[in-house]
């Protein structure tokens, strides 16, 4: 398999060995699937995300931006990143993956996090109270954990401060255009991924502090 994973780096504004890393995966399922909600959504969010970080004053972790490729080839981006980051030995605060924030069917904004560590699924919860933004969880056992999903999958079994986001996936309230010639710009609710960018955002920033 050859594959390109793209990353960056937002220094902390004063000397940090730890990072805060988003992750997203910008491959699509099949050949002719545009991959507007799965996963240029993701990739939308995170760019909303460090943009405002940037307008930080001060920012006491550094923030990597990661865009993994062939997360539909057994997330084969995901494990090399992880082997970049055993290898680079850096501090890793925790690990925010985003996989499709595009579909609202019932207009609830509700998120749906997938297998938080106990400090990242509080942060989550209590944020989302304030931002009027109900929380869906699944939990997944990391013991015995074989990795199939999708990217935050990865981390869980390598012992990170991880979560995984997006829309209701395993709730049923999803895109049905997934993997297919459908997943267009136009099936976007781009009012759902603002609401969602914001409330990311607005956790983000709290950790970073």
């Amino acid at each position: 398999f050859r594959g390109t994973n793209v990353y960056g780096i937002l220094p902390a504004t004063q000397p940090s060995n730890e990072y805060i890393i988003l992750g997203a995966h910008y491959d699509t399922g099949k050949r002719n699937a545009p991959g507007a909600i799965d996963n240029a959504t993701g990739i939308a969010l995170i760019y909303s995300v460090v943009k405002e970080m940037t307008e930080l004053e001060s920012r006491q972790k550094n923030i990597l931006v990661v865009f993994f490729d062939q997360e539909e080839e057994e997330l084969i981006g995901s494990r090399a990143f992880l082997e970049h980051i055993k290898q680079q030995q850096w501090d890793v605060h925790s690990i925010h993956c985003f996989d499709m924030v595009g579909w609202d069917e019932d207009q609830d904004k509700a998120i749906e996090i997938f297998s938080p560590t106990e400090s990242l699924r509080t942060i989550y919860k209590e944020t989302a109270v304030s931002h009027n933004i109900p929380v869906r969880e699944i939990v997944i056992d990391p013991v015995g954990y074989e990795v199939s999903s999708t990217d935050f999958d990865v981390f869980v079994p390598a012992g990170y401060d991880v979560i995984g986001a997006g829309e209701l996936f395993y709730h049923r309230d999803s895109t049905p255009y997934k993997d297919s010639p459908d997943d267009t710009f136009e099936t976007v609710d781009f009012n759902y991924l603002l609401s969602s960018s914001n409330l990311v955002a607005d956790i983000i920033e709290k950790l970073v502090k």
